[in-house]
């Protein structure tokens, strides 16, 4: 059985020779029915092995977000469980625990900067940043027929399969 793509050529090849004239056009509609059908049967499998990829996405997607759930609550226990071990060794004075599988002890984590009113901050610690494009102004620009140079609105087509 031929490819979609080697139907698409054949189809090609039959206008060209049907624009020519150079085919008897009942043979040309014969040709045409049969391509057709061939054509129709190919899309119909091409839309059966969409639909099945679309509902191993979903399912893929439902995956990741349990996944996620179940990530985000592990870690949120260990952190939970490190913070309750620091603490209590702090309250112990015992900055190190020696075993025979682990050693464990309390560091200082990196100074860090903590915000109490960004108000209060001077201008000079703020960072200059690059302008961003509101491309939904900009498409709403362009159908008032406003006409912005470096900007244009096109539309390609795309397959939906019901």
């Amino acid at each position: 059985m031929a490819t979609l793509y080697e139907l698409s050529n054949d189809w090609q090849l039959l206008m060209n020779l049907a624009t020519s004239g150079e085919i008897d056009e009942e043979v040309l509609q014969d040709t045409l029915d049969s391509m057709s059908y061939a054509i129709d049967e190919k899309a119909e499998g091409y839309a059966v092995v969409d639909l099945e990829l679309q509902a191993q996405e979903e399912k893929l997607k439902k995956e990741i977000g349990r996944l996620q759930q179940r990530k985000s609550s592990i870690t949120k226990n260990r952190k939970s469980l490190k913070e309750s071990l620091r603490d209590e060794m702090l309250a112990m004075d015992k900055e190190k625990i020696k075993t025979e599988k682990f050693t464990i002890y309390v560091q200082n984590n990196p100074p860090k900067v903590e915000i109490q009113d960004d108000a209060d901050i001077p201008y000079t610690y703020y960072v200059e940043q690059k302008p961003k494009l509101d491309k939904i102004a900009l498409m709403d620009d362009l159908k008032r027929g406003k006409k912005v140079k470096g900007a244009e609105i096109t539309q390609s087509k795309s397959v939906r399969i019901r």
